[in-house]
């Protein structure tokens, strides 16, 4: 069945907004953005009564322009004595598949008083109310196929590394053509993953890129301007294609908790998606 990218989307009680990311696969994109329920219901008890669910956006990862959008506009349901935490503060959580590798996750919109820290011990103290709920939450990511997408391992042929000799924007019309040390082998249409290229010499060009045309000999053609519109040899870039494995189906009890914290940026004004972290909250008991 084809891969979506689900995105649930939330608003907090001062209007700031949110969201969180997972992976699943469905038989279209409306069923990928379908919560059957339970999957809603077990999410918004971990939400203030201020905090809103308010949708859910789909897009089919191997496939452009399939999207799909689902409204909700559920409020919390968590029993909150106080108010609700203070906008950014999030439960950290780390999410492990069946067969391996994890991720964090930033769980904002919870009540003020599952933000909890040992004033003895100094380590997080999530309460029992919040731990129930994540072991159900993570039951129901499980029971509708949520989890992991990795790139697949590389292996020789295609998803090898293989060096990247030049890049040639000449042309001066948006593209760039990338000299390999070898044929490639890609197929067209795909996507390729540049990485360890020279930021100096060719900014902008390690990450993910779409081919423009079928690749010709060990020559790939890519939507990249190089500097001045010039050729630049060397660089230190690989090149491999950008092909992923099935879904790995989150494994509940591999999921936990892991802190409390607060989502920033390294750059608040640009709010630069690159630099967000957590740090943890040093609010005591």
């Amino acid at each position: 069945m084809p891969t979506f990218r689900v995105v649930w989307e939330f608003v907090e009680s001062n209007g700031a907004q949110f969201n969180e990311v997972y992976y699943t696969t469905a038989a279209d994109a409306k069923t990928a953005a379908d919560t059957r329920g339970f999957l809603g219901k077990n999410r918004i008890a971990m939400l203030h009564p201020l905090t809103r669910f308010t949708q859910i956006r789909t897009s089919q990862v191997d496939a452009n322009r399939v999207t799909s959008v689902i409204q909700y506009g559920w409020a919390g349901t968590a029993p909150a004595v106080g108010g609700p935490a203070a906008p950014g503060d999030a439960i950290v959580c780390t999410l492990s598949g069946t067969t391996g590798g994890s991720r964090k996750i930033w769980l904002r919109g919870a009540p003020d008083d599952f933000m909890k820290r040992n004033k003895d011990s100094g380590l997080d103290e999530p309460p029992s109310a919040l731990l129930d709920a994540l072991l159900v939450w993570f039951v129901s990511l499980a029971a509708n196929g949520y989890g992991l997408r990795r790139l697949a391992t590389q292996v020789p042929g295609p998803l090898q590394n293989v060096k990247i000799l030049s890049v040639d924007g000449t042309a001066k019309d948006g593209t760039s053509l990338v000299t390999l040390a070898q044929a490639p082998g890609y197929p067209f249409p795909s996507r390729v993953v540049i990485g360890s290229a020279s930021k100096k010499d060719l900014p902008g060009l390690n990450g993910r890129w779409s081919l423009v045309s079928a690749p010709v000999g060990a020559v790939v053609k890519i939507p990249y301007q190089t500097p001045q519109g010039l050729l630049v040899t060397g660089g230190n870039g690989k090149m491999r294609q950008e092909s992923y494995q099935a879904i790995n189906v989150f494994d509940p009890p591999s999921c936990s908790f892991s802190y409390f914290g607060t989502r920033t940026t390294k750059n608040p004004t640009t709010h630069s998606r690159g630099a967000r972290r957590a740090v943890r909250n040093r609010t005591s008991l």
